[in-house]
């Protein structure tokens, strides 16, 4: 959300660092303020990260149950309490600032908290704590799970249907070439091929449906009104999210495919000011400075160096214009899960040349210049990449409606961190 603006315990909050702050400090703190400090980044979700480059750490104190206690224990030690009021408490190394007065109601809450984080009988990681969270309102909910039961019997579990076992053939990394070792011609060449048969990126089942819905959702929400913007969008396919766009000053669409840009112009030939254009994503040939918004969805990991999309995005986009970046998360849930259970990694689509991490993606785009403004999770992964497992649920996973919908329930909660998709909202400054 935005930040409080009509809220004094924010308000002040804000006020006292930004009276104290030096211009390279750091700062630890919710993702609200982000938008009042560019150099801050969210609560990290280990508890033994890195501190040592951050000068500041503000905690929520209505937020400490979602912060890993070792966490917090960690910031006491290693930082001065230098602030408080009802809401926040504010940490710093900086040694020539007075420290908060112990006795004051508004740290003895704080301390209170920590007392009962320290007394909870399980100290988890936050990861485990988040899932605890969020799936335990969910498990509650017995008529949801009482559908599923009585929808996926042992009969229908033991026996694989014929439907799910062309899903993982048509997913199967192994049955397709390996996109990393091709050149750009040979790749173009494949995609004209897809977009030809009117066979790429189709939706195969209800699940990938709903996820496409929930990506549009986050990226309209970030973009809008647009009816002022001139609006690029990379790697737009056979037409991107021009169905959505309803109007805008102009929207250019680009894809390294010649049949898919073919295609959206024929598809958007009524729509005034709507355009597509094919061009390499690492040479997008516009001039500085040209456009509101450019959006990236699900892009980055198909490039062989995303990071030079990234630099000519910023070099295209005006002065704070914003960018939407989506990808599927390297570090979501179940690969984490994999990882614990001693399995490798797998990229979610044979396509992609590699995949990142939230944070991963992320650093891309501050070190390119960019400042985060926000942040989703988008869906659950539904596959495991296990032998075995995959296959006797696939067609509830990827079909069923009660089941569809906690998984979306799902990403959305966890956030970018542990989502199947991760989505960046970027300003440049």
């Amino acid at each position: 959300m935005p930040f409080p603006i009509n809220d004094n315990y924010w308000i002040n909050t804000a006020q006292f660092l930004q009276d104290h702050i030096k211009n390279e400090d750091k700062i630890i703190a919710n993702s609200e303020f982000i938008e009042k400090f560019s150099n801050t980044i969210p609560y990290p979700s280990n508890w033994n990260t890195e501190l040592t480059n951050y000068q500041w750490v503000v905690i929520h104190k209505g937020m400490m149950d979602e912060l890993d206690y070792l966490f917090l224990k960690r910031i006491t030690e290693e930082f001065i309490p230098v602030f408080a009021n009802e809401v926040f408490v504010v940490f710093s190394r900086e040694h020539k600032l007075s420290t908060v007065d112990k006795t004051l109601g508004h740290w003895q809450s704080f301390i209170d908290n920590m007392k009962v984080q320290e007394g909870s009988d399980q100290i988890l990681p936050l990861i485990f704590k988040k899932v605890e969270r969020i799936i335990t309102p969910l498990i509650k909910r017995l008529d949801i799970i009482e559908q599923v039961i009585a929808k996926s019997t042992r009969k229908e579990t033991n026996q694989i249907p014929e439907v799910a076992v062309q899903l993982v053939k048509q997913d199967c990394v192994a049955a397709n070439p390996d996109y990393s070792t091709l050149s750009v011609a040979k790749i173009k060449e494949l995609m004209d091929s897809r977009y030809s048969s009117h066979d790429a990126y189709n939706i195969v089942c209800l699940w990938d449906d709903i996820r496409a819905k929930e990506l549009t959702r986050h990226i309209m929400a970030a973009i809008f009104p647009t009816n002022e913007s001139t609006i690029l969008e990379i790697g737009c396919g056979s037409g991107g999210s021009a169905s959505y766009i309803n109007e805008c000053q102009e929207y250019i669409g680009t894809d390294l495919s010649e049949i898919a840009v073919s295609q959206a112009n024929i598809a958007y030939s009524k729509k005034p000011n709507f355009k597509f254009i094919a061009m390499d994503a690492l040479k997008l040939q516009f001039e500085q400075d040209r456009f509101d918004v450019v959006i990236a969805r699900e892009v980055i990991e198909h490039l062989p160096n995303p990071i030079d999309c990234i630099k000519e995005v910023f070099r295209v986009l005006k002065s704070g214009g914003i960018f939407v970046v989506t990808s599927p998360n390297r570090d979501s849930l179940h690969l984490r899960v994999n990882r614990m259970l001693g399995y490798e990694d797998f990229k979610c689509s044979f396509d992609h040349i590699k995949e990142f991490t939230f944070q991963e993606a992320a650093e891309m785009l501050t070190q390119v210049g960019f400042k985060i403004k926000d942040t989703k999770g988008a869906f659950l992964m539904p596959y495991w990449g296990i032998n075995n497992v995959d296959l006797p649920v696939r067609h509830l996973t990827d079909n069923d409606t009660t089941m569809v919908e906690m998984l979306r329930e799902l990403g959305d909660r966890v956030g970018a961190e542990y989502a199947f998709c991760f989505i960046i909202i970027c300003v440049k400054p």
